[in-house]
């Protein structure tokens, strides 16, 4: 394939998804701020993966990243949920007005292709089956601004024809998660057991969400451009919602040790229940099939084991 993929953000996410299309014979452009080539020495042995080094809100270095992309895969957030009411003027100027100018760049230089990483887990609030028409309540800044960032792009497609899918994530966990700073639930917990260090609970046990393998989330990416489908918001989750209460059970019994577990108040932003109604996307893609829960907890526990 000679198509070449662009894909803005280096983060968890990002780096998944460069990996998953460049295993697949596309030519991948990975742009971030930070030198991210190091974390992805070993999977990138021959230097297939094109490395542009920048800043987001930097006009220069996101037009000359743009040059002969077919698609972009906008991934970069400089916030999560925890952070992004703490101080929402910066997430708006770094997230939404950064966005913005990336969708005036893409209709200058003529890009026509853009899919956007939005929160399933966030946009909805509280909301045990959403599916892409429920109401939209997030509590938190991180998804305000998700939702802001959909309307432009839809915006900029009926004004300029720019194609768009957006895809409303679930709560992905895997290889490359920061968990040193709390990005997700599962793999801190997994660094909490294999550390012997507390792990801090916020809310209770019984909270349920819906959680995807990063390899099925990047597979599922793929195969939703090999599609040719543009236009459109899918919920990317694996439609199953699983207690916090069966993930540290999961844990404990790989373990095979109990985990130090202490409870702490609950988060104002965070949402208790949630889960993506997955049917549009399974329409789209019958053949999907995704990494039960247990046996993801077993490899990403043995991978960050052997880190």
């Amino acid at each position: 394939m000679n198509k070449r993929i662009l894909i803005i953000g280096g983060g968890f996410i990002g780096k998944n998804l460069s990996l998953a299309f460049k295993n697949s014979g596309y030519r991948v452009r990975l742009f971030d701020k930070q030198n991210i080539q190091k974390d992805l020495k070993k999977f990138d042995q021959n230097q297939e993966i094109e490395y542009f080094r920048g800043d987001f809100l930097d006009q220069y270095d996101l037009d000359r990243t743009l040059k002969d992309a077919d698609y972009v895969y906008h991934c970069l957030s400089t916030t999560t949920p925890n952070t992004s009411n703490k101080n929402i003027i910066y997430d708006i100027d770094s997230n939404l007005k950064g966005t913005i100018n990336l969708l005036q760049l893409l209709k200058k230089n003529k890009n026509r292709y853009i899919v956007f990483c939005s929160s399933g887990g966030t946009v909805y609030g509280q909301n045990k089956y959403a599916n892409e028409d429920s109401p939209l309540n997030p509590s938190c800044s991180y998804g305000v601004i998700k939702i802001s960032i959909e309307k432009y792009i839809i915006m900029f497609s009926m004004l300029y024809g720019l194609k768009y899918q957006i895809l409303r994530l679930s709560n992905p966990y895997g290889a490359f998660q920061n968990y040193l700073q709390g990005q997700g639930v599962i793999t801190t917990l997994i660094q909490k057991a294999i550390s012997g260090d507390t792990f801090y609970l916020f809310g209770n046990k019984d909270i349920k969400k819906d959680y995807i393998y990063i390899e099925d989330l990047s597979e599922i990416a793929k195969n939703l451009l090999e599609k040719n489908i543009w236009n459109t918001t899918i919920n990317v989750g694996s439609g199953k919602p699983t207690s916090l209460e069966d993930i540290i059970n999961i844990l404990e019994k790989i373990h095979n040790k109990p985990i130090t577990i202490q409870n702490d108040s609950q988060k104002e932003h965070d949402v208790q229940n949630i889960c993506l109604n997955n049917s549009k996307l399974l329409n789209f893609l019958p053949s999907t099939k995704f990494t039960p829960i247990s046996e993801g907890i077993r490899k990403c526990y043995f991978r960050m084991l052997s880190e």
